[in-house]
């Protein structure tokens, strides 16, 4: 960072938000283009908002998907860890597996961060593309993959439980797994797809630093420091679950990121102190999983417009109307375009399905708990291993790069295709002794899903399933044979 601002020097602010603004303004005169309908998601909806402040005469309609306020945002960001015990809280009680454990899922963070802070994990796991790499995770390790789920649904899936597997079982392989899937070596790829100088950039000189970002570079860490002190002394517990400390030294924070950037020569904030919000139609939607831009501060968002409709999409996180497939965010996205600002009935938004979570991670067929359907016996416990070894695998997909992947405990799978999406499994497993082999296929645009199932150990067998991954509580048709018994039953979705 320090680098980076010593390039830019003390002209480093007009690659802001303000100064991009008024950049696509010009180009909206060149193309002789007087109003426009403006979608933002993520910072995406920052700069639509302020576009709409400085220039609310440009502006038809604004959609602000995964939005957080423009101005008077708080530089601590406490709504984030809020955001992040509400979330684990609600998946668990929309998932009945999860609901029937009973007790706090955040709660049982806490006492994974207690023992994690009294003695980190080390430990080699694959990434979600199968490269092996050595971790270690500590406390604040944790609350960085807490965070992380707001990007990938697997961690809402899986985190609990692999605390637990840990904690009570004593295996590490899953936790491992999750951090290593949420902390991928790499840079920032293409510059022509994502800049890190612009994005220091518009951190630095258009989001609250908790300094004043005109002040000498010497004195701004003690200036942080008394921050830091006023925060213990009046709210200790305002991450919780985690500490100030854990919080502070979280890889997912960046509240020290900034401090060695240049103060600006003429600091041109993102919208006019004090900002002026247009009575122009707003859109704001939401993901009600959404930690890193959270419901709390999409509704301040919301209130802060005269004219806003505000929609939270039920078990959706960071962005909703993306990659939607017309279920229901984005053709309320559309409609409100198309009206200039009705977004009609938005009751659709409940309708997503809940995250499915995983309540066991364990590492023999003997220790699997038969899933509700599939019976008591062991065909039932290979019958759930076999739908867990899937749904494993698919949610290994969230977070690849690539197009090949690993099980938790051995096999190896490939996958093709982003909308109609084709996995082939080779020996893969998710219990050491229950190998799977075969294909899955996922319609991504219907929620369509199949499988196809060889198995070997526990005395073979063959199984197909077929579900439908946008019902909520869905259940899967599972239909084969196992070790020479017939199997037709339905079991939970994986």
């Amino acid at each position: 960072m320090r680098a980076c601002s010593r390039r830019l020097g003390a002209d480093n602010d007009v690659w802001g938000t303000a100064f991009a603004v008024e950049d696509m303004v010009a180009v909206l005169d060149h193309l002789d283009i007087d109003r426009v309908d403006m979608y933002g998601d993520s910072y995406g909806s920052f700069f639509t908002q302020a576009f709409a402040v400085r220039h609310p005469e440009r502006v038809r309609t604004i959609v602000l998907d995964a939005t957080y306020p423009v101005a008077d945002q708080d530089p601590w960001y406490p709504d984030m860890t809020r955001a992040i015990a509400d979330s684990f809280r609600t998946v668990c009680g929309r998932d009945p597996g999860c609901a029937a454990l009973g007790g706090d899922p955040v709660e049982r963070l806490r006492r994974l961060a207690d023992e994690l802070a009294e003695e980190p994990l080390t430990g080699r796991a694959p990434t979600a593309d199968g490269d092996i790499q050595a971790m270690t995770i500590d406390a604040p390790m944790l609350s960085s993959l807490a965070a992380a789920a707001t990007f990938s649904t697997s961690v809402y899936r899986e985190l609990d439980a692999a605390g637990r597997a840990y904690l009570e079982d004593g295996d590490p392989a899953p936790l491992l797994r999750i951090a290593s899937e949420q902390n991928v070596p790499g840079d920032a790829g293409d510059l022509a797809d994502s800049s890190e100088g612009l994005y220091a950039a518009v951190i630095c000189n258009d989001y609250p630093q908790l300094w004043d970002i005109t002040s000498p570079l010497g004195t701004r860490p003690a200036q942080f420091d008394e921050a830091v002190a006023e925060l213990k002394a009046t709210t200790p517990d305002v991450f919780a679950p985690f500490t100030i400390d854990e919080w502070l030294a979280s890889p997912w924070t960046e509240f020290e990121s900034c401090i060695g950037w240049h103060p600006p020569s003429i600091w041109v904030p993102a919208v006019p102190e004090p900002a002026v919000h247009p009575d122009v139609p707003a859109l704001v939607l939401v993901g009600d999983l959404d930690t890193i831009t959270s419901p709390e501060g999409s509704r301040i968002v919301a209130d802060n417009f005269p004219r806003s409709t505000y929609v939270e999409v039920a078990n959706m996180t960071h962005v909703t109307a993306l990659a939607d497939f017309s279920r229901c965010a984005s053709d309320i996205a559309v409609r409100f375009v198309e009206t200039g600002g009705d977004a009609g009935d938005t009751s659709c938004a409940a309708d997503y399905q809940e995250v499915r979570t995983v309540e066991e991670f364990p590492e023999r067929l003997q220790d699997v708990t038969p899933a509700p359907g599939a019976g008591i016996d062991r065909t039932a416990k290979v019958v759930t291993a076999a739908v867990q070894t899937v749904g494993d695998m698919i949610a290994r997909w969230w977070s690849m790069y690539g197009e090949a992947g690993v099980g938790l405990r051995g096999g190896s799978f490939t996958t093709t295709g982003l909308d109609d999406v084709s996995f082939e499994m080779d020996d893969l497993r998710w219990v050491d002794d229950l190998r799977v082999s075969g294909r899955v296929r996922w319609d991504r645009t219907t929620g369509e899903a199949s499988a196809t199932m060889r198995l070997a150990g526990a005395g073979g067998g063959s199984l197909q399933a077929t579900w439908n991954d946008w019902e909520v509580q869905a259940e899967a048709h599972v239909t084969g044979r196992v070790g020479g018994r017939a199997v037709d039953v339905l079991v939970p979705a994986p």
